[in-house]
């Protein structure tokens, strides 16, 4: 037993056919125009301070074991720091104590 097939002689038009003009379109209907918006406050001046660019960024490729890629994930989990934190971190406590060096050679 199948069920009837619904009427849909009041939704579908035939093909190549105009649309109904009983359906009121929405383009058609009037419609309020929006409320003018409230004039925005009028910003403070804000004193600009120069910030020294830094230069352009370098990509760096850097290859872990396994055991030590994990160790950097938990370190950044535990921390709330992103890899590339950590890492600059890093990096910049090394070249601090590199330039401490009398000689310059500091030891890694």
């Amino acid at each position: 037993m199948s069920k009837p097939a619904p009427d849909l002689s009041g939704i579908l038009a035939p093909k190549g056919g105009g649309r109904p003009d009983s359906i009121p379109q929405r383009a058609l209907t009037p419609v309020a125009p929006p409320p003018a918006p409230a004039p925005a406050p009028v910003p403070t001046p804000v004193p600009v301070t120069k910030v020294k660019a830094e230069p352009r960024s370098k990509s760096l490729t850097l290859r872990l074991t396994e055991t030590k890629y994990q160790a950097l994930r938990r370190y950044s989990f535990q921390t709330e720091m992103t890899h590339q934190d950590v890492l600059e971190l890093a990096l910049d406590q090394l070249l601090e104590r590199f330039e401490k060096e009398p000689s310059g050679q500091g030891s890694p």
